[in-house]
Formats: structure tokens, C-alpha cells, sequence
């Protein structure tokens, strides 16, 4: 259950619902995505394995056969194989916007793919999801993949946690719920710097969108986790790292772009700013309707692909 304290006064119009209502009947006539829809030729797990080349590896051009690839920062190799995203991403977004239609309208054609407040999920379905759900996490917490991604100091270990807590908190695991928040206190708030940037993120060939990225996701997980016991938007370490002084720095650069003072993105930086979720968060915590008012001035969806994946929240309405 998602803590929302009595300084949560403000909630925002759903301005988008007509423009939900008829995402969500889009995605009735999508077929359900299946990883055997698109093979990956380099797999080495079989049809069902789900496969993945990383952004910004390319062949090596001093290499005869390209190997071992070389890695350009912020630079998407068109090449790699990320047929298998493409269709999570889709699943994603089929996801939210059934679940908003749904709770606009309450009419079951929405609910018949999912939904756990509808007739049309039974116990058992429910139950087997979160038994699917414990799995994958116990493998993200003991696997060599997962541990070497909790362990980068970066936006990697975030959005880690991220993941974590939310799947922490579908199945009802305290133990791990605890330890995400312990995470977050004493490792992820220790990757900022004083003035509450992130130096690792500031340093790569798209400062703007990492920047962006990692405060949206601490947000995010900042707003999972809060409990009355543990107010993690109160949270401050020994050394003065807060939310607080992480949104404090990348506002300024959200609400007026053009003041930005670090190099441009290598890729996409007309893309951004999105309609990022921590605007509606935090400005509803925090009690900043500027930041709301701007939130509901940007477009509904991007058109950009990079700057639509990169949201932690999707429809950030659902989880308040």
C-alpha cells in the first residue's frame, strides 16, 4: 500500500481521460504480445528466451569480424536487436492504458485482459501472477545479472530498485520491502552530489535525459516506499542528500530548458523534458502546483520513442 501523507493536498484533474478512454480501445484490437513473435537469430536460450543487444555497442571497424564491440556512449546502434523491448514496451503501454479506460469507465471489455478489482481476474489468476512475480525477483536478488545491476553506483542500481520495490510490494514481501528502502537511504542517495546533481550521469554524452532519468526514478521509488513509519521525502543522509535536493537541482533546467548550463544530449535532447511522473509526485507532496500545472502543459504522449521508454511511471494517475 502506497503512504500518502496529510501534506498530500493536491490532485490534478484527469485532463487526458478522453484521450485514455480511446488509447485503451486501441489496444483491445493490439493481439497479445508473445517473445516467439520475433525471433532473435543470436540467442543462445531458444525461442522463449528474451534477448537484448545494449544501446551504444557497435562492431569494432579495426576488428575482420567486429569483435569484440566497442561501446560509444549515448550513441544507439540501429543494428542491435531490440525486437524483444519493443514488444515489453508495447505490453506496457497496452497495460496502462486498459487499466485507465477501466477505471474511467468500468466497462468490462477493458478489464477482460486483466485487472484485479474485476470479476475477470479470479484468485487463482491473481495468485499465479504474484508466484511469477516472487520468482523473477528472487532471480533479480541471486543471479549474477541482477546482483552486477544492484551493485552499479549509477542509474542502474535505481532503476534496480525501482523494479525491486514495486514487485517487492505486489507480492506482499516485507523483508524485501525493507531492504529497497534501506537501499535507498544509505546507497542510492549517496550517488549525489551536494548541490543535489548526479556527477555519474552529468558525465555522460546525454546529461539532460540521465539527469532526468535518475531523479524520475528515485521519485518514483521515494513514493512507493514512504510509509508513516518511514517518510522517505523527509529523509536526509549525514552528508545532506535528500529527494529534496535532487529535485531542487534539475527543476530549474525542467521548468525552463534554455538554462541548462552542461553540453547538449549527443541523441534525442529535442525530445525533453516529458511528461515525467516525479512533476505530479512531487508537486503533490510537496505542495508546488507550478510543477503540476506544468506537468498537464506537456503533450499527453511523445512522440519520441527513446523519450516515451524512458519514463519510470507511464500514467503516474494510477498510482495515487
Amino acid at each position: 500500500m502506497i503512504f500518502y501523507p496529510k501534506t498530500y493536498k493536491i490532485r490534478p484533474a484527469s485532463d487526458n481521460r478522453d484521450w485514455l478512454i480511446q488509447k485503451g480501445r486501441q489496444a483491445l484490437s493490439h493481439p497479445i504480445p508473445h517473445i516467439t513473435d520475433a525471433p532473435a537469430p543470436l540467442s543462445e536460450g531458444g525461442p522463449h528466451d528474451y534477448y537484448s543487444n545494449g544501446d551504444y555497442w557497435w562492431p569494432d571497424p579495426a576488428s575482420p569480424n567486429g569483435l569484440p564491440y566497442i561501446r560509444r556512449d549515448g550513441e544507439t546502434n540501429p543494428d542491435n536487436f531490440n525486437r524483444h523491448r519493443e514488444l515489453l514496451r508495447g505490453m506496457r503501454e497496452d497495460v496502462v492504458f486498459l487499466t485507465c479506460a477501466y477505471d474511467f469507465t468500468r466497462d468490462e471489455v477493458f478489464a477482460a485482459r486483466k485487472l484485479s478489482v474485476s470479476p475477470h481476474m479470479t484468485a487463482a489468476i491473481l495468485e499465479g501472477l504474484r508466484d511469477w512475480f516472487r520468482q523473477y525477483l528472487h532471480w533479480m536478488f541471486t543471479s549474477q545479472n541482477g546482483l552486477d545491476e544492484m551493485n552499479t553506483e549509477n542509474n542502474h542500481n535505481v532503476c534496480f530498485f525501482m523494479q525491486a520495490a514495486a514487485f517487492s510490494l505486489f507480492t506482499e514481501q516485507e523483508d524485501s520491502i525493507r531492504f529497497c528502502r534501506e537501499q535507498f537511504q544509505n546507497v542510492l542517495l549517496k550517488q549525489m552530489a551536494p548541490d543535489g546533481s548526479f556527477p555519474r550521469e552529468l558525465a555522460r554524452t546525454k546529461p539532460y535525459n540521465y539527469s532526468l532519468f535518475i531523479t524520475d526514478n528515485l521519485v518514483s521509488l521515494c513514493h512507493m516506499l514512504s510509509s508513516p513509519e518511514n517518510d522517505l521525502w523527509e529523509y536526509e543522509t549525514k552528508e545532506g542528500c535528500s529527494i529534496k535536493k535532487a529535485i531542487d537541482f534539475i527543476i530549474p533546467y525542467v521548468l525552463d530548458k534554455s538554462a541548462w548550463p552542461y553540453p547538449p544530449d549527443v541523441m534525442h535532447f529535442d525530445a525533453f523534458p516529458i511528461r515525467y511522473s516525479f512533476l505530479l509526485f512531487a508537486g503533490c507532496r510537496l505542495g508546488k502546483r507550478e510543477w503540476i500545472s506544468f506537468f498537464q502543459s506537456l503533450p499527453f504522449e511523445s512522440s519520441d520513442e527513446e523519450a516515451r521508454r524512458n519514463l519510470a511511471v507511464c500514467q503516474p494517475l494510477l498510482w495515487m
